[in-house]
């Protein structure tokens, strides 16, 4: 394309040059070429140290968004496992282990099935032996040597929830126990309700929150026994992450709720971004702590910003080999400045199209319009991009208008139109545009270059590049929103927002159906609270009051009533 914002040189004749004022030629450009050449170079390099720290910080912030959901859940199961345990144990007094073994075990059964985190429940007397279980096949087994058992027969503390490290058998696999001590009426130790957790669940819970191919997910004692790993790497059994100097030592040291790790992971000899994450709720009297690891392949979080290095690195070495081109032509300029200025100006030409041919890297169409004859001309690149050829393309604007999608007309020419009468800074606008026999997105952005003494816009010169594939990605991004809200309203899992500061309320659709009401404004608090019923309502009250306070989160079930008098 021609004009002003292509020039790269201009040359003048004039007096012939002394020596001096040749060799003063022949240096200022070199020395601007290569001081030039350096700030783009740093440019560059600052730019791509910028984004490669976008996104490990966009990644790090996505796996403990992971770490969260899964630490939420566990928390929620052991709190759980501890309250029946403790029922259990209150349950089975001296008398309780000497009661019928077949109806405890058949209760211990039921429990079983209703609780999803464990895979077997046992109470063991004094003694080690097993005097019911789920299992009838350990009832009268002697666990006096296990290890969850000797933990808590060595020192029996009613306030402990007892969690062993896993151990293995090619019965059982790896196992985790939940245990808890049982007293008499006098207070005596008189045995132990333990709980086996399922390794299969925790997988589950796992599982459903990783969300690239080369995700891994680990659960384990902070002793470092592995007791889950998702995806499965088949060496799990009896794995220790507690090697000397490792990252999982370093985080168990320093009791750190969550730490960060970038680099190599002795367990698999793999370089990996790795979020560890310490779980031991309050208020259970847990004795040990489990470590939550979630981790991606280096190589796959940066891949995006290997691919962006590649590209800068092949822009820069082109921009070099046209300068360097530039230089030698330059050179050769100088020589002949006085005798053969035509001479010279023809140089100039390549170079610019030397130039050109290198910004083909960036995939930017350029586009000039003349506002007066309302002729739009596209360089070749743009030409390409646009299925017009190879060569540049001038067209009338009205026959480049009607190219764009018809739902996209109208705010381009308000666009237009807006920066034409000096309303807005520059023209920028995304819109579709017909290439062949489908539409492509485009973003646009030109700026009025030239304008008439009476302040008319003249000429106006922009860019253009293929969007196409962040619109097809933003529109996955949407489907899959999409699929979460429904998600939600199978599982019938509701949410629900309130601004501190307006006292406004959301509800999503599911807690509208849940309360029986149809969907629109949500009730204010207090019109909230109103559905729990009597004895629940001062419970979820309290729990609202002091999450308001002091930030602290409630898990509770309760009543409510809904709008058609459903107890729920």
């Amino acid at each position: 394309m021609k004009g002003k914002a292509w020039q790269v040189f201009s040359s003048r004749t004039g007096a012939p040059r002394s020596a001096k004022d040749r060799s003063s030629l022949r240096l200022e450009p070199w020395r601007v070429f290569l001081f030039v050449f350096a700030l783009a170079g740093v440019a560059i390099l600052l730019q791509l140290l910028n984004a490669r720290q976008t996104i490990r910080e966009a990644e790090e912030a996505r796996l403990q968004d992971v770490s969260r959901y899964v630490s939420e859940n566990l928390t929620r199961q052991l709190k759980g496992l501890n309250e029946a345990l403790t029922r259990i144990s209150r349950d089975y007094r001296a008398s309780a282990l000497t009661a019928s073994s077949a109806d405890a075990s058949r209760q211990l059964h039921l429990l079983t099935d209703v609780i999803q985190a464990v895979r077997g429940l046992a109470v063991h007397d004094a003694n080690g032996t097993a005097v019911a279980s789920d299992r009838a096949a350990d009832v009268g087994r002697d666990f006096f040597a296990a290890e969850f058992f000797r933990s808590v027969h060595s020192r029996p503390d009613p306030r402990v929830l007892y969690l062993s490290r896993p151990s293995a058998s090619d019965e059982e696999g790896v196992a985790l126990y939940l245990s808890r001590a049982i007293f008499d009426a006098e207070g005596h130790f008189s045995g132990v309700v333990s709980a086996t957790l399922d390794d299969e669940f925790f997988a589950f819970i796992i599982r459903s929150a990783l969300f690239a191919p080369d995700m891994r997910a680990t659960l384990a004692h902070a002793d470092g026994e592995v007791f889950v790993t998702v995806p499965s790497m088949g060496t799990e059994r009896m794995a220790s992450l507690a090697r000397p100097g490792s990252a999982f030592e370093a985080h168990v040291k320093s009791q750190r709720q969550t730490t960060v790790f970038e680099g190599l992971v002795p367990a698999t000899g793999r370089e990996r971004l790795v979020v560890l994450a310490s779980v031991k709720p309050v208020g259970l009297g847990l004795d040990n702590t489990v470590v939550l690891a979630v981790s991606r392949e280096r190589s796959e979080v940066y891949a995006p910003w290997y691919a962006q290095v590649r590209m800068y690195a092949m822009l820069y070495a082109a921009l070099l080999a046209a300068a360097t081109g530039l230089r030698l032509i330059e050179r050769r300029r100088l020589r002949r400045l006085l005798a053969h200025e035509e001479a010279s100006q023809a140089a100039l030409q390549l170079t610019a199209a030397r130039l050109e041919r290198a910004l083909d890297g960036a995939q930017l169409g350029l586009w000039e319009l003349q506002v007066d004859s309302r002729q739009l001309r596209i360089d070749a690149r743009g030409a390409r991009m646009l299925g017009y050829g190879e060569a540049e393309v001038v067209r009338p604007i009205e026959e480049w208008t009607a190219t764009l999608h018809p739902a996209d007309q109208a705010a381009n020419a308000a666009a237009f139109s807006e920066h034409l009468q000096g309303a807005s800074t520059a023209y920028e606008n995304e819109f579709r545009v017909r290439v062949q026999d489908r539409f492509v997105w485009l973003f646009s952005r030109g700026k009025v270059t030239e304008r008439a003494k009476s302040g008319a816009p003249l000429r106006i010169i922009g860019t253009f590049m293929d969007i196409t594939p962040r619109k097809t990605s933003e529109a996955a991004l949407a489907d899959a929103v999409l699929l979460q809200k429904k998600s939600g309203e199978i599982a019938r899992i509701g949410g629900w927002t309130r601004d501190l500061t307006t006292g406004q309320s959301q509800w999503t659709d599911e807690v509208y159906r849940i309360h029986d009401l149809d969907p629109g404004g949500a009730p204010d608090l207090p019109r909230t609270l109103d559905f729990y019923t009597e004895a629940s309502r001062p419970l979820i009250a309290a729990a609202v009051e002091k999450c308001v306070q002091d930030g602290t989160p409630w898990d509770l079930e309760l009543q409510i009533v809904s709008a058609k008098g459903r107890l729920l």
